[in-house]
């Protein structure tokens, strides 16, 4: 992606977070100091354009997940990382989290650029299976567990954006809300 595309993406994730998806493709133009022209030249719709943007904070928050590494075998210190990255690159972004958030619960975002974004995802899908397949997590599938996941997840980040939580209060409401969410997803 070249610079003026992903200024344009940035621009775009700041209007939404401010002033939601009637937010007019002229002002993204405008604050983006590119014409409309330009503009419409990447992104022929307001449509593609939510959708890359869309697709884009997907392949961000898969790069925060990383990579799950299950070293020794400890699936659960392994998700709890994963947990750790993603509710703080919500809490530290607060305006992509928020625009993910927009984008998901708008219905603003294509049936292809959902399926797109969910490749990014492919990896974290497959372990989880995995996992529930040898006993290890509930045997719920992947999108019930990711649901939970999300929905606790907000609870945490909510919690520590309203308090103003940081440091080691942070680290423990985290650590509470991933015993929260462990606690559903393992059998007993």
């Amino acid at each position: 992606m070249d610079d003026r595309t992903r200024h344009i993406l940035e621009v775009t994730i700041g209007l939404l977070a401010k002033e939601g998806l009637g937010v007019p493709t002229s002002r993204i133009a405008r604050e983006a100091a590119v014409a409309n022209g330009t503009l419409f030249n990447l992104f022929p719709t307001k449509q593609a354009l939510l959708d890359r943007v869309y697709v884009t904070l997907k392949g961000e928050m898969a790069t925060v997940f990383g990579k799950l590494d299950v070293v020794g075998g400890d699936f659960v210190a392994a998700m709890g990382d994963a947990w750790r990255s993603y509710v703080l690159w919500a809490v530290s972004t607060p305006s992509r989290h928020q625009v993910m958030h927009l984008l998901k619960g708008g219905g603003a975002v294509s049936p292809a650029a959902v399926a797109e974004g969910e490749q990014a995802f492919i990896d974290l899908s497959r372990f989880i299976e995995t996992e529930m397949a040898r006993g290890a997590l509930v045997a719920i599938g992947f999108y019930h567990f990711a649901r939970l996941a999300e929905a606790e997840a907000d609870v945490v980040i909510a919690l520590a954006r309203e308090g103003e939580v940081t440091g080691t209060a942070l680290d423990a409401l985290i650590d509470r809300g991933f015993g929260v969410f462990l606690n559903g997803v393992t059998p007993r």
